[in-house]
């Protein structure tokens, strides 16, 4: 029976970590999306990244 008890969080944990991960990694995607958004829409401001690399 205690066996059984200290079974159940372990087998519980993972499946609660993988859904936060996947919730931030979902937030973090729609950060990035919006800030590529905003990136493409004033592509014709210099930017610093571009002349980077440029040289």
């Amino acid at each position: 029976m205690l066996d059984d008890l200290s079974e159940q969080p372990v087998r519980y944990s993972p499946d609660v970590r993988d859904l936060r991960q996947g919730f931030i990694s979902e937030l973090v995607l729609g950060f990035v999306n919006t800030l590529l958004g905003s990136i493409a829409q004033n592509q014709g401001m210099p930017s610093p990244h571009r002349d980077r690399q440029r040289s």
